[in-house]
């Protein structure tokens, strides 16, 4: 038995270090829900709003529909901000971007946008839904940039 958890605690501190990696985010951007675009250079934020359906009547309801439309929205959104910010530091936009090329960006941020996070959601006095979503990846700002 004690030789089964002198065996075990190595490989689970080894586990540890290899596959839970937490990216660190400096206090003064840590609860900045309004900035969208690397916050850090492994951290990419969105900012994703909704506005609830037309046909809705209670607060309830508007509340839901918004949150379910954007929870919907979510990994194109992600897709979308990283295209915006590439074009952006590239100085180009999306239409001067040859079709091969942005099909590989899509791929790319696609992969992104699988591991994007709802940091926080929250309500409008409009009752529209907020979600801010951080995408973590090592280097993330200058993989974006670097293709």
């Amino acid at each position: 038995m004690k030789r089964g958890i002198i065996i075990l605690v190595p490989i689970a501190i080894l586990y540890s270090f290899l596959f839970c990696s937490s990216y660190r985010i400096p206090e003064n951007v840590r609860y900045d829900f309004t900035t969208q675009g690397p916050i850090t250079d492994d951290v990419f934020q969105v900012i994703i709003s909704a506005k609830p359906g037309i046909n809705t009547l209670t607060q309830y309801e508007q509340r839901e529909s918004a949150f379910i439309t954007a929870k919907n929205i979510v990994f194109d959104e992600c897709i979308n901000q990283m295209l915006r910010y590439y074009c952006f530091e590239k100085k180009t936009d999306e239409s001067s971007i040859p079709a091969d090329k942005m099909v590989i960006l899509k791929t790319i941020f696609k992969d992104f946008a699988s591991d994007a996070v709802i940091e926080q959601e929250y309500y409008m006095p409009d009752n529209s839904a907020v979600f801010v979503v951080r995408i973590y990846s090592a280097g993330i700002k200058s993989k974006i940039l670097n293709y």
